[in-house]
């Protein structure tokens, strides 16, 4: 019988915000084309059982440095990155060379081309007091127009009166702004304050960028928000206070959403003080106590945060060794955001529903693209209408690249946009690119690792879900080389202290048998002599007979 479905996944758990079942997913033409609990014919089909099956991932804040600094990322071995993680989908714009205009957009949309491994879209910068640019770059395609309230990667800073008019022209063509909040006035007398002690210590990272700098800035644009009516993201919100001033301007009406990352829910302020510029990005990193990171987790799995992205910056090491003035801002996170919020799955912290709303499902309804982004229904993401008209999901005029039926199958051994292959996972490398770029790369730097406890569950035969009974570390060695080494769940129950390489446990009568033997060594050596009498006597020995 002819296949009727290019692509079946079948027996998996299949997750969404709204709940999970047990489904099978068939993919006609790059979308999916059905969801059904019966089998269907497919010319190939991929195996689920004991699996979860989730959306592909939407990473909507990632800077890939191309073109403009290449040596800290590119294109290639970026998108690789997220493939290797189930990113299936992107949003990039590049602070090396800030798109401004609608013919830089054009340029830019020719220069990546077919080199990314995953779909992609492109965002923009908004310059002080040319409102009309960024309108014209929007109409051109960009995912959103960024927009800073202090001076930051040398991008000049809006005020209030600027950000009021920046709001006012992409509400006139309902366009979405990405805005990073941090107030100019409070960052820049914290600057000047602190270059004039003298100061080069890691503690001018949170001392610099400081709390009310973030506060102040996201107030001044959440009320401008609702003002204009605009549609505006709150970028790389660090503490619960920011979702809070969201919520109350979203109560009276402003199209607010809150993005966070995964840094402030694993990363103590504190940090920056004994790894420099190493944990340099900014907002910095604001919980000093485990009960901090508590907060932020539960705030997440309430609801107050509404998008989880990278904000992936990745620098050099020779770089982040400069000074910590003159250090890029940034961390990587495409290939360990998702590892991040699974982990908190594991945990109980938050929900797998719940991670595939904030990670692939909100960013796409704040960005404009559902349903291309909804998944998990049959019939997204199709092609032109009739006579060759763009369909009303058809987002390619818009310059984007992604598309809808996005799948991925954590634990099995390749990952799919578009039903196609983007990866497929080989000790050493990277399969072909799935239908954008051909060849084969090396796995980029800090991807092989990640990748690694999926195929170590493969070949071990066990399903994702007993890493939810895992709590400790696990190494791996062949004579002196490390295979293998992952930290999972807890560190203690009581508390969200995560597991990590250098935790110390308490081994309690697990340390017995080492004392035993330690002893009995001795005792071979005729350093020690053990008469069994005297340790145990006649009486403590239950013998038979007796009660």
């Amino acid at each position: 019988m002819t296949s009727d479905f290019d692509l079946g996944v079948e027996g998996g758990l299949l997750v969404t915000s709204r709940g999970r079942r047990r489904a099978n997913i068939y993919v006609r033409d790059g979308t999916i084309a059905a969801i059904t609990n019966e089998r269907q014919p497919a010319r190939e089909v991929v195996s689920a059982v004991d699996l979860l099956v989730m959306p592909g991932m939407v990473d909507a804040h990632v800077h890939l440095m191309d073109p403009g600094a290449p040596e800290r990322e590119d294109f290639p071995t970026g998108t690789a990155a997220a493939a290797r993680a189930g990113v299936t989908s992107i949003v990039e714009h590049s602070h090396i060379t800030p798109v401004r205009t609608d013919d830089r957009l054009k340029e830019k949309i020719d220069y990546v081309g077919k080199r990314a491994r995953i779909d992609y879209a492109l965002a923009a910068h908004a310059w002080p007091g040319d409102v009309e640019a960024a309108v014209e770059v929007w109409r051109a395609g960009a995912a959103f127009v960024k927009a800073f309230t202090c001076r930051t990667h040398g991008i000049p800073a809006h005020d209030a009166a600027e950000l009021h008019r920046l709001f006012a022209g992409l509400e006139e063509v309902d366009g979405v702004c990405l805005v990073h909040c941090e107030d100019e006035s409070l960052t820049a007398e914290a600057e000047r304050v602190l270059h004039l002690a003298g100061r080069s210590d890691g503690a001018i990272v949170f001392e610099w960028r400081n709390r009310d700098a973030e506060l102040l800035a996201t107030s001044t644009t959440a009320l401008m928000a609702q003002r204009t009516g605009a549609r505006v993201v709150i970028a790389h919100a660090s503490n619960p206070e920011i979702a809070a001033i969201a919520h109350q301007h979203r109560s009276a009406g402003a199209r607010l959403w809150v993005e966070t990352c995964p840094q402030y829910f694993m990363l103590f302020e504190h940090e920056a003080i004994d790894w420099g510029a190493l944990r340099k990005f900014t907002p910095p990193a604001r919980a000093r106590t485990d009960a901090d990171l508590a907060q932020m987790w539960r705030c997440l799995a309430e609801g107050q945060f509404d998008i989880v992205s990278s904000d992936h910056a990745p620098s050099t090491i020779e770089q982040k060794q400069e000074s910590i003035w003159e250090a890029h801002f940034g961390l990587p996170g495409l290939d360990t955001t998702i590892c991040v919020l699974l982990d908190a799955a594991h945990r109980g912290l938050i929900s797998y529903e719940r991670v595939a709303e904030v990670y692939s499902e909100r960013p796409g309804e704040a960005l404009r693209f559902v349903p291309q982004q909804r998944p998990t229904r049959a019939g997204i993401g199709r092609r032109p209408g009739p006579g060759g008209s763009p369909g009303p999901l058809d987002r390619r005029r818009r310059g984007h690249h992604l598309q809808g039926g996005l799948v991925s199958v954590f634990g099995s051994r390749d990952a799919r946009s578009r039903g196609r292959h983007v990866l497929e996972r080989q000790p050493g490398g990277l399969g072909r690119a799935g239908g954008r770029r051909a060849g084969r790369r090396q796995v980029p730097a800090g991807c092989r690792s990640l990748a690694a406890p999926w195929q170590v569950m493969e070949r071990a035969g066990k399903p994702i879900g007993e890493l939810e009974k895992l709590n400790g570390v696990v190494l791996i060695m062949e004579g002196d080389s490390v295979t293998f080494q992952h930290a999972a769940g807890m560190a203690e129950r009581s508390s969200v202290m995560r597991c990590t390489q250098d935790t110390r446990f308490q081994l309690a009568s697990v340390s017995k048998q080492f004392t035993a033997a330690a002893i009995l060594m001795l005792v071979e050596r005729g350093v020690l002599s053990v008469a069994i009498r005297s340790i145990a006597g006649s009486r403590a020995v239950h013998q038979p007979g007796e009660r």
